[in-house]
């Protein structure tokens, strides 16, 4: 799978947890996911990407200036 079908897969996966004023992307290039988004949202992204790709798989950071940073590993 490349890099672009896998953050596809990412966005697709977590943008029916963001509410209305929330935003989530992938930096250029570096394949980190960005939330800006509420606690409870992140939490909910952290857990559902957690299932999909295994637990320790990903790793989150924040709040950094109120955005939530997701490492795939």
């Amino acid at each position: 799978m490349s890099q672009e079908e896998f953050e596809s897969n990412v966005c697709y996966l977590v943008r029916p947890l963001l509410n209305d004023n929330e935003h989530a992307g992938f930096f250029a290039d570096s394949g980190t996911l960005c939330a800006e988004c509420s606690e409870a949202t992140a939490r909910s992204i952290f857990h559902t990407l957690s299932r999909k790709f295994g637990m320790g798989k990903v790793q989150v950071h924040g709040p950094i200036r109120g955005e939530f940073l997701y490492d795939f590993v």
